[in-house]
């Protein structure tokens, strides 16, 4: 497919998602923060954003009006008999849409001043005995609290006052300090138990704010070692199916560590390209990707016209209001996917791709 007809069938499938306010998750799904947040985040992977210059006041006040009183979106959608999932408690939810929302709105020129929901993590031993617990349980869903605390530093570091940006990089230092103070030498990675996929998982959110602060990964030779052993032979992650988010996981090691070595560069551009066709063949001709990939696109699903179940669905973050199918395009997984070939585009062919100023998704180098 050529790119020019690439990008227009990816951005209509946002637009289409699109209603007064914000964006719905998919068309099985409701309208939200998050949402809103991943089709802002697509726009601008996709180099589009320029659609929304009569559309962005709206969308910046739906995102700042839920601005809580310590800086903190809040979307109350998400708090009514809405979590499934122990993993993704309000904490977590509340931070993760903070997260994108500071993403979508820095994108749409939209910054917030102050932020005092911060206030406690300056305190060393609150910050120690925090980033401890981390550590302690499911490290695939915790270091996506380590992943939103770092970026809110980094928010601060860029756009705090001068006395804020001071005490801020001595709290990064120290965050970094704790950071390798856990991290697993013969894996390169972090957290406990025996899945590698977790393990992997988790560290894909930490080593970008490496590459942001240009500090040294270290043990790359050993992350490139335990990554490479992760690819289906399709190139994605685990299975054929794959994932958006654990597919590109994967592709975020590759793009930081890189940056420091040359170690097995060879093999990984092999596994990036493989991931790169698998990513192609898979575009819905009407635009979006779903978040897993049915296993036989050409036989089954184009060919013989089988449709994959609706009724084998996912739910983001355990939210029932972004319940969709998992064989079916939907805004967060069509955000990873492009962000995917993105990436990879400029690991294999140093190609120049939109890339976010802060260290948060979207962020690929410093512009």
């Amino acid at each position: 497919m050529e790119k020019d007809l690439f990008q227009q069938n990816q951005v209509s499938y946002i637009n289409s998602l699109k209603d007064k306010n914000g964006y719905k998750f998919s068309h099985y799904s409701e309208t939200s923060s998050l949402p809103t947040s991943f089709s802002i985040m697509s726009l601008f992977a996709l180099g589009a954003t320029d659609i929304l210059s009569n559309e962005k006041r709206i969308i910046v006040n739906f995102l700042a009006n839920k601005l809580n009183k310590i800086d903190l979106i809040v979307d109350e959608k998400y708090f009514h008999n809405e979590i499934t999932s122990r993993n993704h408690d309000t904490e977590y939810v509340i931070n993760q849409t903070t997260f994108f929302s500071f993403i979508a709105l820095d994108i749409l020129g939209t910054t917030i001043k102050k932020l005092e929901f911060l206030t406690p993590f300056y305190d060393p031993q609150f910050l120690e005995s925090w980033v401890k617990k981390r550590f302690e349980g499911n490290f695939w869903a915790e270091s996506n609290k380590l992943m939103f605390l770092f970026y809110f530093f980094a928010y601060v570091n860029k756009y705090g006052s001068p006395s804020e940006k001071t005490s801020v990089r001595i709290v990064i230092d120290r965050y970094f300090n704790l950071l390798d103070e856990h991290q697993d030498k013969t894996t390169g990675y972090w957290g406990h138990g025996k899945s590698l996929f977790r393990k992997a998982y988790g560290a894909a959110h930490l080593y970008l704010f490496y590459d942001y602060f240009e500090r040294e990964i270290p043990f790359v030779d050993r992350i490139l070692d335990s990554t490479l052993l992760l690819h289906a032979r399709n190139g994605l992650a685990e299975t054929a199916e794959g994932g958006a988010c654990e597919d590109y996981d994967l592709i975020e090691i590759y793009l930081r560590v890189l940056k420091q070595t040359n170690y097995k560069r060879d093999e990984v551009i092999s596994k990036l390209i493989t991931m790169r066709k698998t990513i192609l063949v898979n575009t819905n001709s009407q635009g979006g990707f779903p978040y897993k990939f049915y296993r036989w696109p050409f036989l089954l699903h184009r060919v013989l016209q089988v449709r994959p179940s609706e009724k084998i669905a996912y739910s983001y973050s355990s939210l029932r209001s972004m319940t969709t199918p998992v064989y079916y395009p939907d805004c967060w997984a069509t955000f990873f996917r492009n962000l995917s070939l993105n990436a990879i585009d400029l690991v294999t062919d140093k190609k120049r791709v939109p890339s976010y100023g802060l260290p948060g998704w979207g962020f690929l180098y410093k512009n």
